[in-house]
């Protein structure tokens, strides 16, 4: 039986590709309240909850409709 492993946390290039914004303009929206802030996993990695991500598309979208 295979089960589908769903990736729970995005990297900061995961990130850039879902909203199609560089990793400086993720850093300045995050810092603003803009954006959600990253998780720091080690020193120098950072990642986001998928979820968190995607409810963030999800209300920008709404807010465009």
């Amino acid at each position: 039986m295979a089960h589908e492993i769903k990736q729970e946390v995005l990297y900061i290039k995961d990130v850039e590709q879902m909203t199609g914004r560089n990793r400086l303009t993720l850093r300045r929206w995050w810092e603003k309240g803009k954006f959600p802030k990253p998780i720091k996993l080690h020193s120098s990695v950072l990642a986001w909850h998928t979820k968190t991500v995607q409810a963030w598309i999800s209300n920008l979208e709404n807010k465009n409709d």
